[in-house]
């Protein structure tokens, strides 16, 4: 029995420690639970409201692409139909798959027959449209369809969206789009109407259309599939960012409440003590005395509104009593767990497990907690046991509680999960800390794939990312980390793509995304990222680029040449030979200027002198799609008529066929070449009538190519004696070395004259010959011309000559020493003479003094 003091003092503990469990209730964790929960769930809105906004904007923009694909096709369309339009059509073969069209019967020339084996048919622009619409479908999922209110044709019937577009038409709308299903499959739908042109009304006026009509349209359908493929690695990229930051944004959450929690559990902790320190002494007064009845309800009531399940249970593994929570987490009944070992029920195992907390708290006599998995319902729990002891400090029975834990441990499997898809995706997680060179406190497994280097080296500090970005860029990175960084207000922002260098020293490019963490004192501590791989966007971009650059260089050099060419360079259709461009040369040619010529047919401005010559250009390029080296006669516009020749190829220009043909004015060449042949013709009559010998050798090896009769009456041999073999091998030349004076005056001057030579006719007999050569070019190769005259009887006569100029000289030299010596008697006889002569004057002159005396 207990005293009345003992009493009073077991109700003023049991009074104290009841206030001291309703503070420490005031303190409960399941509304910690809640806001976690409710922070959690207004995180995970907030970021999914983000994502949709940005997935409807990257939706917005793929209906911004679809609508620009099918009006460039709409475009494309109009032009080549506006084309055919404007001349009356085009004619093509007529084959099985191109018969003659049965609604163009009304036109007198639909049909054209060339011969026996060519046939001709009109196409006019409905019909070709259809055509290259029916052989689109086979090749593309892309849609074409040329419709009308009033259709000719059953297969040109428009469907419902085409009805509405046809309609809104009438109604004043210029175009109608939008999205819509054909076959199952989501289209972009594009529709413009189709106005009466004057071009129209050869074909549509018995119709009853008029100018500027509405005669019906062309639907483009684009398949959003094909743009669906573009935008799924942007919003790949966009799931991914954003799967990161939630599981971040609730790794966080879920951390901060394990921190708040772990703090609770601490305060509870008191607050059990005393709860199972209650029940104890209800216990006690229970047996002992039935005043103490109320208070041992009371405590019943406090264990039983203890939110997880809980027991009391003696040294012996025997429960002793549950809660509520029990019963209802297990689906038993009170009698079935009173008086049972704990390790039965829960762990389903004949003994106590080594890491049961209930052992380690009746061995070390205070609480003890550990995780451990129950069978039933397959839950995860903590257990935390309190030992409970007597008045003499001895363990009486332990306070049993298990917290439930299977979210956290759900919540663990997300976040292995999470880092599972991080580590297989092609983005990378960073946590840098805020220091120079950026130095590495968290990466992702995934960053061996994008750098070569070993997470390791990352994270032991051997290799620091700001090392890894490429020189060129590493300042503009930086300016943007400090240029962000310096506004308190920013979270996150996004850099510029840059180049990073891996391992084995390649270039990579990188986007990044870059989150800013502040401390409290709002300095940054550190900075997350999400770096992702885009090298093959940015080098396609490149390639696309680089095309489109050497696309427009083509082009350029192409009307460079167009324009600069003296040649005259023009592109007609092939099927009316209506001119569509025309070049300055053609212009300087022919006279007529662009404003003359082009949308005129070569027919209309007469161009042709004959117009078998067209026929022949038109042949040809039929037969072969080109034409090389055809020479014909023009009219140009001042009526003179001149020479040309022509070069043309096919060209397909906005799908239907063009001529290109260059024309060089050859009037000057062919006159030259009259001349020339005249020349030739001369050269050929002088060649075979004359008398000497002409013949034309190889100057390399001496072999004849030609000779003349002359050659055959002076040498004895014929023609097919001649050509083939060499001077040298009919032993032509008495002396080699004459050969040898030729060959090195030829190489020296080109040429040589009245070199003299004796050679050795066929018969043996030598003859004397007077040589002069020139050099020619006989198809890209040098040859000796040389003309030899026998002059074997004037050198006969010359020594002869000589001979009697010998006798004749003998004779002179006696004759003169003759006359000398008679001279010299003369000159003797001359001076008696003389002085005879003398005296007698002398004696004259005597005598006549003597008579005068």
């Amino acid at each position: 029995m207990f005293t009345a003091h003992q009493l009073n003092r077991d109700k003023r503990f049991f009074k104290l420690k009841n206030m001291t469990a309703k503070q420490a209730s005031t303190k409960d964790p399941l509304k910690i639970r809640n806001y976690s929960f409710f922070i959690a769930l207004v995180y995970t809105i907030l970021l999914a409201f983000i994502l949709l906004v940005n997935i409807r904007t990257i939706k917005k923009e793929a209906l911004k692409r679809a609508y620009n694909y099918t009006q460039v096709g709409f475009d494309k369309d109009v032009l080549y139909r506006r084309w055919i339009s404007e001349h009356g059509g085009v004619y093509v073969k007529i084959d099985s798959t191109t018969p003659p069209n049965p609604y163009l019967s009304h036109i007198p020339d639909r049909d054209i027959i060339i011969d026996s084996n060519l046939r001709l048919t009109l196409l006019n622009p409905a019909y070709m449209t259809r055509q290259v619409y029916e052989l689109q479908e086979a090749f593309s999922e892309v849609r074409g369809h040329i419709t009308s209110l009033k259709p000719l044709r059953g297969a040109n019937t428009p469907d419902s969206w085409e009805i509405k577009a046809l309609h809104s038409f009438e109604n004043g709308a210029t175009e109608f789009s939008g999205l819509d299903l054909l076959d199952g499959k989501e289209y972009f739908r594009f529709m413009k109407p189709f106005l009466t042109e004057e071009s129209c009304l050869k074909c549509h006026a018995k119709d009853g259309y008029k100018l500027n009509d509405i005669r019906g349209g062309v639907s483009i359908a684009y398949p959003m599939s094909k743009v669906a493929m573009l935008n799924a690695a942007e919003l790949r990229n966009q799931y991914i960012l954003y799967f990161v930051l939630w599981i971040l944004g609730i790794g966080g959450i879920v951390l901060s409440y394990f921190q708040l929690m772990k703090n609770a559990q601490k305060r509870f902790l008191a607050e059990k003590s005393l709860k199972e320190l209650n029940q104890h002494l209800e216990e006690k007064i229970e047996q002992r005395s039935r005043e103490l009845q109320k208070s041992q309800n009371d405590w019943e009531n406090i264990f039983n509104t203890i939110d997880s399940p809980a027991q009391l249970i003696d040294k012996n593994h025997l429960i002793q009593y549950v809660n509520k929570s029990t019963l209802k987490a297990f689906n038993f009944k009170k009698e079935e767990l009173i008086g049972e070992h704990c390790y039965k029920l829960f762990q389903k195992c004949s003994r106590a497990p080594k890491t049961c907390p209930l052992t380690k708290a009746l061995a070390q006599k205070f609480p003890a907690k550990n995780e451990m998995l129950i069978e039933v319902n397959e839950t995860s729990y903590i257990a935390t046991c309190s030992p409970i002891l007597d008045e003499k400090g001895e363990l009486e029975s332990v306070m049993h509680i298990m917290t439930d834990i299977t979210s956290r441990k759900e919540i663990e499997q997300e976040l292995i999960m999470a880092n599972a898809i991080i580590n297989r995706g092609p983005s990378v997680a960073f946590r840098w800390k805020n220091e120079p060179g950026w130095p590495i406190e968290f990466v992702s497994q995934n960053i061996e794939a994008l750098t070569g280097h070993p997470i390791k080296d990352f994270i032991l500090g051997k290799t620091a990312y700001a090392n890894l970005i490429h020189p060129e860029d590493k300042a503009k990175v930086s300016e943007e980390v400090a240029s962000y960084s310096a506004s308190s207000t920013r979270q996150n922002f996004t850099h510029e793509p840059y180049r990073i260098i891996t391992k084995d020293q390649k270039i990579k490019w990188v986007n990044e995304i870059t989150f800013i963490w502040r401390n409290e004192e709002e300095k940054i501590t550190h900075l997350e990222g999400i770096v992702t791989d885009i090298t093959a966007q940015i080098e396609s971009k490149q390639v696309i680029r680089k095309a489109h650059e050497l696309l427009q260089l083509s082009e350029e050099k192409f009307r460079q040449a167009f324009e600069t060419s003296p040649d005259s360079i023009n592109i007609n259709r092939l099927s009316d030979g209506a001119y569509v461009n025309i070049n300055s040369g053609f212009t300087q040619l022919t006279g007529f200027t662009k404003e003359e010529t082009l949308g005129k047919t070569s027919k209309e401005i007469n161009i042709w002198h004959d117009l078998n010559d067209r026929k022949r250009l038109v042949d040809e390029l039929s037969n072969k799609g080109f034409v090389k080296n055809l020479e014909a006669k023009f009219s140009i516009k001042s009526g003179k008529v001149i020479d040309g020749l022509m070069s043309a190829n096919i060209i397909h220009l906005n799908g239907e066929k063009h001529i290109l043909s260059i024309t060089r004015d050859i009037t000057s060449f062919k006159n030259t070449q009259a001349l020339l042949l005249k020349s030739e013709e001369k050269f050929r009559a002088a060649f075979e009538t004359s008398v000497d010998s002409i013949n034309i050798t190889k100057i390399k090896d001496g072999i004849y190519v030609n000779v003349n009769k002359g050659f055959m009456d002076v040498t004895g041999y014929t023609a097919e004696e001649t050509i083939g073999n060499s001077s040298l091998e009919l032993n032509i030349w008495d002396n080699p070395n004459d050969r040898d004076k030729l060959i090195e005056a030829i190489k020296t001057k080109g040429y040589i004259n009245n070199l003299e030579a004796k050679f050795r006719r066929k018969d043996g007999r030598i003859i004397y010959g007077l040589m002069s050569a020139n050099t020619v070019e006989i198809d890209g190769e040098k040859h000796i011309l040389s003309i030899t005259r026998d002059i074997t009887e004037r050198k006969e006569a010359e020594n002869e000559l000589k001979l009697y100029r010998g006798k004749l000289e003998e004779l002179v030299k006696a004759r003169t020493k003759e006359l000398a010596e008679k001279n010299q008697r003369l000159e003797e006889m001359n001076k008696v003479f003389v002085g005879r002569e003398l005296r007698m004057t002398e004696l004259k002159d005597e005598i006549e003094k003597l008579k005068n005396g």
